[in-house]
């Protein structure tokens, strides 16, 4: 079997709380095609999912059927955290509202671990479900209140669907035929977490290359700015400061910074988020966070960022410069989707893609020289 790591930001899984499994034939939940193609066997997702009512809402709309591989299995669950959360007051009163992929109805539910103690108790823990059975591809609501005495802090939320199972029926974990689950952070108060930096960041990327990570980025405007920590995480839960790199203080100029991780674990996934530390000013404030895969047996040229968005580039060793390259890009049926040819010289060794035009999953970057040696590079398309 060939190991696919589809780990979107943040990519991480649910531990300590249970693992919401679906059964294999549901896995991955997009067979064969993008989601909500007609052809598809398996239609049964979370399309799309929003809160109204709060003081930051939740709005992940037409986002198709998430997955992400754990233990070389691809898992129908997705923790979305920070940027997209859902803030709070005790005493709200917050709508959820859901809509399904388009061939089969499916019932909602949502769980917030009140008590923090890693479990979704039951009953008390299911804060809403959808009555009945909605039909496939139509919106539908539920509400739930904070409660007046609940605590400042984050708590976890899981949204979860279940082919043909009444939403007051689902459980947090049991296994379900088909279905999916996004676990958010909710933020009851005004805590800093989940916050931005309070800068204008210009850019922030990360490269694995001769078993070291290369974190570069860039600010257009700074204000009162101190200094700016690294931070690394394996599970993107638990972060260590591995660097700092004094900033700039105030500029409307845009400034580079870079900074090196020389011992990352190799062969995984690795997190990486800026903390950014004000002049007199305690308060926490992050930037998104970045992940990629550090594999120790890394040759030839890298892409970054990856997973991606919108853009990548491809970075190439100086032993290609002086060469005439073919660079293809396949999809995970083996149809190629990008196909460009390029001479590399020392003032183009970094090749930028679009690939906005892309559907979400994985492709495969293949780079063939004038010889037919071919080396190829996994992509995530977020």
């Amino acid at each position: 079997m060939m190991n696919l790591f589809v780990f979107a930001q943040p990519g991480v899984g649910p531990a300590p709380y249970c693992f919401p499994q679906y059964n294999g034939t549901s896995r991955p939940c997009n067979q064969p095609n993008a989601s909500n193609t007609l052809g598809n066997t398996i239609n049964d997702f979370i399309d799309s999912f929003n809160t109204t009512g709060a003081v930051n809402n939740i709005v992940n709309n037409n986002s198709g059927c998430n997955s992400q591989i754990f233990a070389s299995t691809s898992e129908n669950y997705f923790f979305v955290a920070c940027p997209i959360y859902l803030r709070v007051n005790p005493g709200q009163t917050i709508t959820c509202n859901f809509r399904s992929g388009i061939i089969y109805d499916q019932g909602f539910a949502v769980f917030i671990d009140w008590n923090l103690n890693n479990v979704f108790d039951l009953p008390g823990e299911r804060v809403c479900a959808v009555t009945g059975l909605p039909a496939a591809a139509t919106w539908t609501s539920a509400v739930f209140v904070v409660p007046a005495a609940q605590a400042a802090g984050s708590y976890r939320m899981r949204v979860r669907c279940a082919y043909v199972t009444t939403g007051g029926l689902i459980d947090p974990c049991t296994l379900y035929s088909f279905g999916e689950t996004e676990d958010y952070r909710l933020i009851v108060g005004a805590g800093s977490m989940c916050g931005v930096l309070p800068v204008e960041l210009n850019s922030y990327d990360a490269l694995f290359i001769n078993n070291v990570t290369e974190l570069n980025w860039s600010t257009a405007s700074e204000k009162n700015s101190d200094y700016f920590t690294i931070e690394r995480s394996y599970d993107n839960e638990h972060f260590e400061v591995i660097s700092k790199v004094p900033a700039a203080g105030n500029s409307n100029s845009i400034k580079h910074y870079s900074a090196a991780d020389k011992t990352p674990r190799k062969n995984g996934i690795i997190y990486y988020r800026l903390k950014l530390f004000d002049i007199g000013n305690n308060e926490e404030s992050y930037s998104k966070t970045i992940s990629l895969y550090a594999d120790e047996t890394n040759k030839g040229f890298d892409v970054f960022p990856n997973p991606a968005n919108s853009e990548i580039t491809l970075v190439m060793p100086d032993a290609f410069i002086g060469k005439k390259l073919s660079i293809l890009i396949y999809d995970n049926y083996g149809k190629k989707v990008l196909s460009s040819e390029s001479s590399i010289s020392s003032e183009n060794t970094r090749q930028n893609f679009n690939i906005n035009k892309l559907e979400k999953g994985t492709y495969f970057v293949t780079i063939i020289d004038e010889s037919g040696d071919a080396i190829k590079k996994l992509l995530i398309k977020q």
